[in-house]
């Protein structure tokens, strides 16, 4: 979910002829591109930081053009955010970071029979992933 929000910023970032972007900057526009609707304000009440805030995701986009994986200047400022966290970081997938799904399907509009069919899934993580990622791909194919 947070990678296709990624992508599609990227993508109104850097081509013009897609929209462009509906926001000043691209961390904004991520956030966005996760909002099951096109209100930036709902979005960054929804997804923004909070006084209340207590679990974050740190996303650092960098052009491979620029700097490779290994590059000292991009380990450095890596290191700079690493010592600006106060708590605990955590490097694990974002697979798994759906901690509300109540609150998940309420957000997206995942009906209670639509919920149930992907309860009963194989895979019930992958298919509320899914049903979430076609939500994102048919608004952004819709948009103004």
């Amino acid at each position: 979910m947070i990678e296709a929000a990624i992508t599609q910023a990227l993508i109104h970032y850097n081509d013009e002829s897609s929209g462009g972007m509906y926001t000043r900057g691209l961390a904004t526009e991520i956030l966005y591109c996760l909002s099951p609707n096109r209100s930036i304000t709902h979005a960054l009440d929804t997804f923004g930081i909070k006084a209340s805030t207590k679990e974050l995701i740190v996303g650092i986009i960098y052009s491979t053009d620029v700097y490779q994986p290994n590059d000292a200047v991009l380990q450095s400022y890596l290191s700079q955010i690493v010592n600006t966290i106060q708590g605990t970081i955590n490097t694990g997938s974002l697979t798994q970071l759906v901690k509300n799904t109540d609150k998940v399907c309420q957000e997206y509009g995942i009906t209670n029979l639509e919920r149930s069919l992907i309860n009963k899934s194989d895979d019930p993580h992958r298919s509320l992933l899914e049903s979430i990622l076609s939500r994102m791909a048919s608004r952004d194919l819709f948009r103004s």
